[in-house]
């Protein structure tokens, strides 16, 4: 499950860089970077898509339209799904570094005040979230957590495979 979570983490990571780039296109250096830094994350996703495509939605808020009933019922339980996967994928490898409760904490008021956002102020909510520095962050952070998932989903494996 870790190893499934940290790839869902890889996916997250290349929207937030396809993200950044489109909305910076006039910072040719920065964008050839993150261009150089994409490919093996697209290579990635793109082997793991068939798999992943079940269960990522599109998260992308570029034309929202109205939903049906079935489809919000639909999105609003895939949703929940989605970031449960790259909660557990973070949590458990970093539980090991940082106390759980501490952590619980953090990640329930960071949701809770990006929901309270949303409802709030939904455009100056998704102003903050596609901010350039937030997006390279972001992915700087999927990334970093994903690979952390993939070390210690293969430390347990050698452990269990040694014993």
């Amino acid at each position: 499950m870790v190893i499934i979570a940290s790839f869902v983490l890889l996916e997250m990571a290349e929207g937030s860089f396809n993200e950044f780039i489109e909305f910076n296109k006039n910072k040719t250096k920065i964008i050839g970077y993150i261009k150089t830094l994409k490919k093996p994350l697209n290579y990635i996703n793109n082997f793991t898509s068939p798999v992943l495509g079940f269960f990522i939605p599109d998260l992308s808020l570029k034309d929202v339209k109205p939903l049906s009933f079935i489809n919000l019922a639909v999105f609003s339980l895939s949703i929940p799904f989605v970031l449960g996967l790259d909660d557990f994928a973070g949590y458990i490898p970093l539980f090991s570094i940082i106390n759980v409760f501490g952590f619980a904490i953090g990640v329930f008021a960071g949701h809770m005040l990006l929901n309270i956002g949303l409802f709030i102020f939904p455009k100056k909510t998704v102003g903050i979230v596609k901010n350039p520095i937030v997006l390279l962050f972001g992915g700087a952070v999927f990334i970093f957590i994903a690979l952390f998932g993939f070390y210690e989903a293969l430390r347990l494996l050698q452990s269990i495979i040694l014993k």
